[in-house]
């Protein structure tokens, strides 16, 4: 399809004018509409998600006997394996996974994990281990070695997270003004559809500390976030881009097993990740159930390291060595 022809019939040619004019500068001369390259769109959960509660091991009487009063009950769980199932607000996924769009990888974390929301999300956006300290994100440095032009990485937000800078070449980051999830994810669909030269996206959604009255607010938030994602994809689908785009969906920790006296949780290690796309080698839950019976100091224990699913991105998406990245070699998995 022409890209004349493409713009006239997309839903977000009449939303052409929230592209930014700095990004405009650099959209290619392309009517052949053809795509050479792929594009992440990193989605950060701030505050610790709690997975548990976001993907319910519903046959699992620890899970219940552990949050007598903010365990989802199983005839609230919507149901997708023997035993697993979504929070009720997380509806709008559900026929994502249903259609082989969605993978989710059950206990995700790395070694001696910390409990500082600050030292966390520092070694998620460095790939660092845990005593190891680094100035440079993984992504920032994917870009030192894959940056043509400074507009190659773009985060929706008014500032450049850790995981954008590199020693020498870092993302931009667009200020937008009483901006909602979903906005930010139409911007991002609009700026895929002209085909700038941006390859990574990155947003974000806070508010997932939840210490204390969690259950509403969780599910708030993961309705936002599943109305938010379920939309974009939508959008993407429409106009035949979908297969060109990998949304990776992750939380610098989960929380404990056990409620606190609040009706929250607190800090936890572990937790679940999330990978949408159209050609997903294998869809639904990537791994087992998170074992609630060998605990670390009342989180979950770790199975995955999260550096294999970067290692995976790296590879397999974006086709760059991630040996380069991550300073030594992590498995991938068989996934993209």
């Amino acid at each position: 399809m022409k890209r004349r022809n493409f713009l006239q019939q997309s839903s977000l040619a009449s939303t052409s004018m929230l592209v930014p004019n700095f990004l405009k500068r650099f959209t290619p001369n392309n009517p052949s509409n053809s795509r050479t390259e792929k594009i992440l769109v990193v989605i950060q959960l701030s505050g610790g998600n709690d997975g548990l509660n976001t993907i319910i091991p519903f046959r699992n009487d620890l899970y219940y006997k552990s949050r007598p009063t903010l365990g989802i009950q199983q005839n609230e769980v919507l149901k997708v394996s023997d035993e697993l199932g979504f929070n009720p607000a997380l509806a709008s996924l559900r026929s994502l996974l249903d259609e082989g769009e969605m993978s989710v990888i059950n206990s995700v974390g790395y070694p001696n994990p910390d409990r500082s929301h600050f030292r966390a999300m520092d070694i998620w956006h460095t790939a660092s281990s845990s005593d190891e300290y680094l100035s440079t994100g993984w992504l920032g440095r994917y870009l030192d070695y894959n940056c043509p032009n400074p507009h190659t990485a773009l985060e929706i937000d008014g500032c450049l997270s850790l995981a954008l800078k590199g020693a020498s070449k870092s993302g931009v980051a667009l200020k937008r003004k009483e901006h909602t999830f979903a906005e930010d994810l139409r911007q991002i669909a609009e700026l895929i559809a002209a085909d700038t030269d941006t390859r990574i996206y990155y947003v974000n959604l806070g508010g997932f500390d939840t210490h204390a009255g969690q259950r509403e607010t969780q599910d708030r938030l993961l309705k936002i976030y599943a109305e938010g994602i379920n939309a974009f994809i939508k959008d993407l689908k429409a106009h035949h881009l979908f297969n060109d785009v990998m949304i990776f969906t992750f939380s610098e920790f989960g929380r404990q097993l056990k409620e606190n006296a609040s009706g929250g949780t607190d800090h936890g290690t572990a937790n679940n990740v999330f990978l949408f796309n159209g050609n997903l080698k294998k869809a639904g839950f990537y791994n087992n159930a998170p074992d609630l019976t060998h605990l670390d100091k009342g989180g979950l224990k770790y199975e995955i390291d999260f550096r294999s699913i970067y290692a995976t991105l790296l590879d397999d998406w974006l086709n760059h060595c991630s040996i380069s990245v991550l300073n030594q070699k992590f498995s991938r998995l068989n996934i993209i």
